[in-house]
């Protein structure tokens, strides 16, 4: 639209203009910003363009990439969602199993990587794995159950690592936790992912295997951040992944209480959570 009107001295016009937005919860918002132009003479414009103001200030909030855990000081708005997590963890007794549902980018992955800083959760030590960066295989979308298993280890060994934890593996020699960390992820790979595709029975050298972190821990408790987990059922429709996958994991934490875990997802989640997890 075209506004024409004809100052005298010093004047102003000013819009209100209405707005609507739908917050992360889906909650609808609404709501009114005015804005204003004023007019100066040109002597007095020079000076006011100078000193600019910006009615909006300054967002915060970083979009389209994952902040991790050395982006401490850009992650703003979830420090609640932290606190409960915090409140919820059992530091002894049965292990907890935490389900954080929502739609894509609203943070899920900024979230898991905060706690994966050393202050953040005393006592645990806490794995980040990623459903959705894996690898999988070329014949057919999802990723094979060997190689989950195989993949959620070899993390778990990078980051007892990362935390001067010595975990004594059998397939593993004395110097390999010498290595620098890419070196060792390598190795890890290299030793663990043929191993675990030939086994008759992954998950329970899966279970095997996280014992040996466990008691490497030396009394802290071990906790599992699967992001995207939901992304497993793909792999079940398309017979890649084991359709007893979510059940594995459920006997993994019933089992073993020193092994908690935080599941992430969108879609799938509140059936699984109903199924798997309540």
């Amino acid at each position: 639209a075209t506004v024409r009107f004809t100052p005298t001295g010093i004047d102003q016009i000013s819009w209100k203009i209405p707005w609507r937005a739908k917050r992360v919860d889906l909650i609808d918002l609404t709501g009114e910003l005015e804005v204003v132009m004023r007019l100066a003479d040109a002597t007095d414009a020079t000076e006011a363009l100078l000193k600019p103001k910006s009615v909006f200030g300054s967002n915060p909030y970083v979009t389209g990439i994952s902040l991790d855990e050395f982006s401490a000081d850009s992650f703003f708005g979830r420090e609640d969602i932290i606190d409960e997590i915090k409140s919820l963890l059992r530091p002894t007794g049965p292990s907890t199993v935490i389900i954080l549902e929502g739609v894509r980018r609203v943070g899920k992955t900024s979230l898991l990587k905060q706690l994966l800083r050393a202050d953040m959760l005393p006592g645990w030590v806490p794995v980040y794995y990623d459903f959705q960066g894996a690898d999988g295989i070329d014949s057919a979308y999802g990723v094979p159950t060997a190689d989950i298993f195989s993949c959620i280890l070899r993390e778990t060994l990078i980051t007892c690592h990362r935390r001067g934890v010595e975990v004594p593996m059998p397939e593993l020699s004395a110097d390999a936790f010498s290595l620098s960390r890419s070196e060792l992820g390598d190795l890890l790979q290299k030793v663990y992912v043929p191993q675990y595709r030939e086994s008759a029975a992954p998950f329970a050298k899966f279970v095997g295997h996280l014992e040996r972190v466990v008691a490497a821990l030396a009394g802290k408790r071990l906790m599992l951040m699967l992001d995207e987990f939901d992304k497993t059922q793909a792999g079940i429709e398309n017979g890649v992944t084991s359709p007893h996958i979510a059940e594995n994991f459920r006997s993994l934490f019933h089992s073993h209480p020193e092994i908690s875990a935080i599941l992430t997802g969108s879609q799938l989640m509140k059936r699984l959570r109903a199924e798997y997890f309540h």
